[in-house]
């Protein structure tokens, strides 16, 4: 679970909910900048799937964590 802190009040309306993969690519990625290549393979080293799969996945994930202000454009 993701809480907005962006603010100096935490806007409990605005908490995101992740599945288990997606929690593990957030916490993995932690605080530093990360690229989509290497979201892409860190999902093929840690589970079976392919790197196309993998791409998808990730733009996906990516799509949704901006559409939802989670990351900026530049991310």
């Amino acid at each position: 679970m993701i809480v907005d802190s962006r603010t100096s009040r935490v806007n409990l309306s605005r908490v995101f909910t992740l599945n288990e993969t997606a929690a593990w690519l957030w916490q993995k990625a932690g605080d530093r900048p990360f690229t989509s290549a290497m979201l892409v393979d860190w999902l093929c080293e840690a589970y079976d799937v392919t790197p196309e799969t993998a791409r998808q996945d990730v733009g996906n994930l990516l799509k949704e964590w901006r559409k939802h202000g989670l990351l900026s454009d530049d991310e």
